[in-house]
This record gives structure tokens, sequence and C-alpha cells, in this order.
């Protein structure tokens, strides 16, 4: 008989990694949002974790810099990342 898994509290994913992956190329958001055709803040939101892009998006933009898709996003169990300070929980 197998035992269930536990339930995390919530799971959110985590956009900064898609910071790091568009500044290494040296990509603007600009030019990512016009490879991912949508508006020119979305990249903005996104790596802020304001708000998420769609799967569509997300492959775009990963084939535009050139990574898989998963390497874009971490997955946070726990608080929103968007609630937590930017230099991480404790503010530093």
């Amino acid at each position: 008989m197998t035992r269930p898994c536990p339930e995390p509290e919530r799971l959110y994913l985590d956009l900064r990694p898609l910071r790091v992956a568009r500044r290494r190329v040296d990509v603007t958001q600009r030019e990512l949002a016009h490879a991912c055709k949508v508006y020119a803040k979305a990249p903005l939101y996104w790596e802020r974790n304001e708000r998420m892009p769609s799967a569509e998006a997300l492959i775009r933009a990963a084939r535009f810099l050139g990574v898989p898709w998963f390497q874009l996003v971490d997955v946070i169990e726990g608080d929103n990342p968007a609630k937590v300070p930017r230099g991480g929980p404790q503010g530093g």
C-alpha cells in the first residue's frame, strides 16, 4: 500500500530565472516582448512575478533566449515570490 504524498502549503512559479537568462544573452525586455508577441511591459511583470506568461509566450521566450523553457522558471513552495523582498526573505 502506498502512502499519499504530503500536500505542500502552496506552490508558485518563480520567473526570476528568466531575467538571468535574458541578461546572459544581452536582450532587453522590449526585445523579448517583441519575440514573444506580447506587449512591451509584459516581461517586466513576469520577472517581478506579478503576472505569469502564457505557455505559448514562455516557450517563445525560451526559444528566443536559446534555453529549455524549464530553465526559465523555479517552483517555490510556501510564500508567493512576488511578495518576497527583492533581496530574498531576509531583505538583504
